[in-house]
């Protein structure tokens, strides 16, 4: 009989430690789900900041890009008027 006392008192206290563990388990999870929420809030911030950031950084590049852009037209255009606006130099073949 006591055999059967002691196999009885052990599979008891396996099955509480196997619920114990179990809870524990069950808990680290439940922290682990809102660590994990907390982290994809905080790559949402952080997303939205960086496009925040890249925002104004790109509208100045393409400010910079139409400038320069503008720039070489007026050059260019510039070198035209100045050809056009040159005195025309008379050959000896003209004046014949």
């Amino acid at each position: 009989m006591d055999t059967n006392l002691l196999l009885v008192l052990v599979i008891f206290l396996l099955s509480i430690n196997l619920l114990l563990v179990g809870f524990y388990i069950a808990m680290v999870l439940k922290e682990v789900r809102q660590t994990v929420r907390k982290v994809n809030t905080l790559l949402d911030t952080t997303n939205n900041m960086a496009d925040a950031v890249s925002e104004p950084v790109i509208g100045a590049s393409h400010a910079l890009t139409g400038l320069t852009s503008g720039l070489s037209v007026y050059n260019i255009v510039s070198a035209l008027k100045r050809r056009t606006n040159r005195p025309k130099v008379s050959s000896i073949m003209d004046e014949e």
